[in-house]
């Protein structure tokens, strides 16, 4: 049986992509729109998401971890990445 319970880490989580939508992803999409261009790669915005550690796990690529524990982190991440997007 699959246990789709969300642990804390994921609310938590799925609350800070909320707020990044609400507070910078849309108003930058709505003035770009505006525009009529992309947004620019070299925008401050992509810098913060890489500063923060959403880069990766936002373009879907996901982070390959070394070690002890490695399946349950990767594991972690692709439990993740569903969550990430839709909230996207």
């Amino acid at each position: 049986m699959v246990d789709f319970t969300l642990s804390q880490e994921d609310k938590e989580l799925i609350r800070n992509i909320r707020f990044l939508g609400e507070k910078f992803m849309r108003p930058l999409g709505i003035e770009y729109d505006l525009k009529g261009e992309p947004i620019p790669p070299d925008h401050p915005f992509f810098k913060m998401l890489a500063q923060v550690g959403f880069q990766e796990r936002v373009a879907g690529i996901g982070r390959e971890i070394e070690g002890d524990g490695a399946e349950n982190e990767k594991e972690k991440e692709k439990k993740k990445e569903p969550l990430q997007g839709e909230q996207l």
